[in-house]
C-alpha cells in the first residue's frame, strides 16, 4: 500500500470511527437540542437526516475503493455539510481536519506539493493548539485537571503549587513541535516529540486517567499515525511561492486564518482551541431536577447545576459547538423544556466542584 493510500485509509477510518462513537449526535430525534444554522431547518422531516446519514456512511465506505474515492468523498462531504446545517454541534475540529485532508487527496493527489502541504496543515494545528493555551485559564485551571492520571490537584491546591511552571510545557511544546516539523533536519526529533505528546494526552484523558471525551482518543491515535507516515519523509521544505496553490491554501487556513479567532473573525472550531480554557460553556440551574433521567449534577458553594458541555459529552460523545451564540442558544432551548431558574455562561471552573451522585 502506497503512503498516500495509507493516509487516506487512516483519515477514513478515523472519520468513520468518530461518527460511530458519537452516533447519537447524528440522530435527529433526541432530547438534547440540535442547533441548525437557520431556524427554518428545524422543520425538515427526520427522514432527510436519516437519508443523509446513510448516504454519508455508505459513501465513506465506498471511498476505500480507489476507483470510487474521489466521487465517494465528495458525496459524503455534501451529506455531511447538510447534516451540519441541521446541527452545528456536528462541526468539530477533528472532522475539519479529516475532511480537509481527504479534499487534498481528492483534488491534489498527484501534486508534487501534497506532502509539504500536509506537513503545513499538521504543523498549523500544533502551533495554534499551543498558542491558544498560553492563557491563565489553561495554565491555572485546565492543566491541573489533566494531571489527574498522574496526581490529583484541586484547583485550590494547584494555585499554591511550587510546580505551576510546568504548565507552560504543553503550549510551548506544541508550538516548538510545529516548528520542528517544518525543518527537515529536526523532523525526526519532532516525530518522537509528537508521539510522546499524544501518548501523554491519551494517558491523561484515557481509561487510566479522566476516562473522558473518547472521540478525542481517536483523534490522538490518528495524529500519531499521520505523523509517522508524513514526517518520516525527508523531502526538503521548499519556499512557498504564490503559484504553489496547495501549500499556500494550507498556510492560509491552518496558520494565518486561526489568528483571526482572537478578534472573533474566525470560528474557534477552525482554530484548534480544544482544551484551551477559552471556549464558552454554560451552567444550567433548574428548580426541579427530578424531571431529567440521570442528570449530571455538580455542586459548588451549595449550588447545584448542570454543566451543558458535560451533558453533551456524556450523552452524545461530542462537545457543544464552541461559540458563545451556540452555547446560549442550546441552553435556552433546554430551558424551554425544563424548569430553568437561570443560565450562567462561563469558560472554566475557578473553584473545585463536586459531582452529585
Amino acid at each position: 500500500m502506497k503512503q498516500i493510500h495509507k493516509i487516506s485509509f487512516i483519515s477514513l477510518v478515523c472519520l468513520l470511527a468518530s461518527i460511530a462513537l458519537s452516533f447519537p449526535l447524528w440522530m435527529p430525534e433526541r432530547f438534547l437540542p440540535m442547533l441548525p444554522i437557520f431556524a427554518p431547518l428545524e422543520k425538515i422531516p427526520a427522514l432527510f437526516s436519516y437519508l443523509a446519514l446513510g448516504s454519508m456512511i455508505l459513501a465513506l465506505f465506498l471511498a476505500f475503493k480507489e476507483k470510487y474515492f474521489q466521487s465517494a468523498v465528495l458525496i459524503a462531504l455534501l451529506a455531511y455539510l447538510f447534516l451540519v446545517s441541521l446541527d452545528l454541534n456536528r462541526l468539530q475540529a477533528y472532522y475539519y481536519q479529516y475532511w480537509i485532508i481527504l479534499l487534498f487527496l481528492v483534488f491534489f493527489r498527484k501534486n508534487e506539493n501534497l506532502h509539504l502541504s500536509l506537513y503545513i496543515l499538521l504543523a498549523g494545528i500544533y502551533f495554534h493548539s499551543g498558542l491558544c493555551k498560553l492563557n491563565p485559564n489553561f495554565l491555572d485551571y485546565i492543566f491541573p485537571n489533566m494531571l489527574y492520571a498522574f496526581r490529583y490537584y484541586s484547583v485550590e491546591m494547584w494555585q499554591e503549587s511550587s510546580i505551576k511552571f510546568i504548565a507552560y510545557g504543553i503550549p510551548l511544546g506544541e508550538m516548538l513541535l510545529a516548528l520542528l516539523l517544518l525543518v527537515p533536519r529536526t523532523r525526526s526529533i519532532a516525530l518522537v516529540l509528537s508521539i510522546v505528546l499524544h501518548l501523554g494526552i491519551l494517558y491523561s484523558i484515557g481509561p487510566f486517567g479522566l476516562n473522558w471525551n473518547k472521540i478525542v482518543w481517536i483523534w490522538n491515535i490518528g495524529m500519531i499515525l499521520l505523523n509517522f507516515l508524513l514526517f518520516q519523509d525527508s523531502k526538503e521544505l521548499q519556499f512557498i511561492k504564490a503559484k504553489a496553490l496547495l501549500p499556500l491554501l494550507a498556510t492560509i487556513f491552518f496558520f494565518i486564518l486561526p489568528f483571526f479567532h482572537y478578534f472573533h473573525l474566525w470560528p474557534n472550531v477552525f482554530s484548534f482551541t480544544l482544551y484551551s480554557g477559552k471556549t464558552p460553556n454554560a451552567k444550567i440551574y433548574l428548580s426541579n431536577y427530578d424531571k431529567i433521567d440521570a442528570p449530571i449534577l455538580y455542586n459548588a458553594e451549595n449550588d447545584s447545576f448542570i454543566d451543558l458541555n458535560v451533558w453533551y459529552l456524556r450523552d452524545l460523545n461530542t462537545a457543544i459547538y464552541p461559540q458563545q451564540f451556540a452555547v446560549e442558544a442550546l441552553a435556552e432551548k433546554l430551558c424551554n423544556k425544563l424548569d430553568c431558574e437561570k443560565i450562567e455562561i462561563f469558560e472554566v471552573y475557578t473553584e473545585s466542584v463536586n459531582y452529585v451522585e
